[in-house]
């Protein structure tokens, strides 16, 4: 569907928490300067994936393909001095695979189509470890636990400590060169940067999205990590279809009656400029 066909409906987009404000501004002039849109909506992706989980306050968390982030949600608005962020989702959990395929077992995966198949590889048979030290001694140490894949010209390779190796570095960046928190830790620093009610509010209300959180084992090395730090950490609440979570947020806004007195209209944008969306989108 082209949204030019569609002039008289409101457009709503989301954004990831923390874009620059000139880049939120850009948005609104492309979309009622060039598609000449009637009104426009840009909501925070922490804020609407919350919204999809029943939510309108609590504690958002998302992992999806190129950055990972934590913050608190307030009757429907990101409060931004409590978003942590880490530079490792999805896309670098892929590079750290090919990496370790290249180095162990010498396979080139170099152009971007071979870095589809290595993404296919982590989606089916990557899986966050409980226990990074012992499964690494066991799958050096017993051939059974190795698993194979198919590439598409029909070689069969086999795949073993690559599969939760490449994933380790999200709760252990430093292995990356970083030295932001890890994932876990960015939910507890997020909490522990708001106010004291609103700390017991997020441990009730705490969602989980984003494509990378569905790897097999995600969740429960999540819930074990965020224990060791606090007993509280036991309502994570992490649907099935959570890749999607920003959409099925934005969806149940967009249906909300008074959605378009949430809008910004295009005769706002004419009479203040780009600058309006940051009084009423969020």
């Amino acid at each position: 569907m082209c949204i030019q066909d569609n002039p008289d409906f409101p457009v709503l987009i989301s954004q990831p928490a923390l874009n620059p404000k000139k880049h939120t501004e850009k948005i609104a002039e492309i979309m009622f300067e060039h598609f000449h849109m009637p009104s426009l909506f840009i909501g925070d992706q922490l804020a609407l994936s919350l919204f999809s989980m029943g939510y309108t306050s609590g504690l958002s968390f998302s992992s999806g393909f190129k950055n990972t982030q934590a913050g608190v949600v307030y009757e429907g608005h990101v409060l931004p001095h409590t978003v942590k962020q880490l530079d490792i989702a999805g896309y670098q959990l892929t590079e750290n695979l090919k990496k370790l395929l290249m180095s162990l077992q010498g396979f080139g995966f170099r152009s971007s189509s071979q870095w589809q198949i290595v993404d296919d590889i982590k989606k089916k048979l990557g899986f966050f470890s409980l226990d990074f030290s012992a499964d690494s001694t066991r799958y050096k140490t017993q051939a059974d636990l190795q698993t194979t894949y198919e590439l598409p010209d029909g070689q069969v390779i086999e795949v073993g400590l690559e599969r939760f190796g490449c994933a380790e570095s999200l709760f252990r960046p430093s292995e990356v060169g970083l030295t932001q928190s890890p994932a876990h830790m960015l939910i507890i620093e997020a909490i522990n940067s708001c106010e004291e009610e609103l700390q017991e509010l997020c441990y009730k209300a705490m969602g989980v999205s984003g494509g990378t959180t569905q790897m097999t084992g995600f969740i429960a090395r999540l819930e074990q990590e965020l224990r060791v730090h606090d007993r509280k950490f036991k309502n994570l609440t992490a649907p099935e279809h959570r890749d999607i979570a920003t959409w099925l947020g934005g969806s149940v806004v967009a249906s909300l009656p008074t959605f378009r007195e949430m809008v910004v209209t295009v005769d706002e944008y004419a009479e203040s400029g780009a600058r309006v969306v940051h009084s009423k989108c969020f």
